[in-house]
């Protein structure tokens, strides 16, 4: 009986669960009196996409930093500022590389803003950081480029002479450089004479010329000694032209890169 009266009990406990599990449902609607808060809190969120550098037609180096706004409200773009700094090689302090604010008016919600500055990029730069600033000056977030010097480049950028001329009865020679990069770049070319004994060195002239991003130039014919003669060589060297304050008076970037001729051959190298 009591065995009976056991399994009965046990029978009727859970058959009453199941009826009420079966039974029981999420309402598709709240209650009469509830609403669904639309009170949710909205916020803007920058983050720092990417750091490039790159250069203006004529030659100045640039930064460009893209921010992007992740949150869900505007942000206001002159609470902001992005400030960029160069290290030089050997040195742990940081100098100043132009900046500007954000954005004078406001940045939408998954609204991308690219902000480009000048700044002078020196032989012995190494870094660039750029910092996106806050209010009072919060740092928000800062990215780097490194490995920038210029100063220990056999040939900085790749740039190479492909073709020396030489004019002999003017006496004067002209070299024809080639530019591999994405860059506009100032270059320098500086010519000497060896006597045919080679132990006479002469200057024979120098110029300057300015190559587009992937283009090949031609310089203006430079004058050599008019004394120069059949069988002595034009040796050409070639630099980078930095155009910054900072470096040597020539400011000239990376070892002298040489290209030899003899008089009064041309030669494609």
């Amino acid at each position: 009986m009591r065995k009976v009266s056991l399994v009965l009990l046990i029978f009727i406990f859970f058959g009453l669960n199941s009826f009420a599990y079966q039974n029981y449902h999420v309402p598709k609607t709240l209650p009469e009196g509830l609403k669904k808060s639309t009170n949710i809190p909205k916020f803007g969120i920058l983050r720092f996409d990417k750091l490039k550098i790159a250069t203006s037609p004529s030659g100045v180096w640039r930064w460009q930093a893209t921010i992007t706004n992740v949150g869900t409200a505007p942000i206001d773009g002159r609470s902001f500022t992005l400030q960029g700094y160069s290290q030089e090689i050997g040195s742990n302090a940081w100098k100043p590389a132009s900046g500007s604010i954000l954005k004078t008016g406001y940045i939408q919600p998954h609204q991308t803003v690219t902000v480009t500055n000048e700044w002078v990029r020196c032989c012995h730069t190494n870094k660039l950081k750029v910092v996106l600033f806050g209010k009072n000056n919060r740092v928000i977030a800062y990215k780097i480029i490194p490995r920038l010097s210029l100063s220990y480049m056999n040939t900085p950028f790749n740039v190479k002479i492909t073709r020396i001329e030489w004019n002999n009865t003017n006496k004067t020679w002209r070299v024809t450089l080639k530019n591999p990069t994405d860059y506009t770049l100032y270059m320098f070319v500086q010519g000497y004479v060896y006597s045919t004994s080679g132990t006479q060195k002469t200057p024979a002239g120098g110029t300057s010329i300015m190559l587009h991003p992937h283009y090949t130039a031609t310089t203006n014919w430079v004058h050599a000694p008019q004394s120069t003669q059949n069988g002595a060589y034009l040796e050409v060297h070639e630099w980078y032209h930095s155009k910054c304050s900072q470096d040597s008076d020539v400011r000239k970037c990376g070892f002298e890169k040489k290209y030899i001729i003899q008089v009064p051959n041309s030669k494609n190298f």
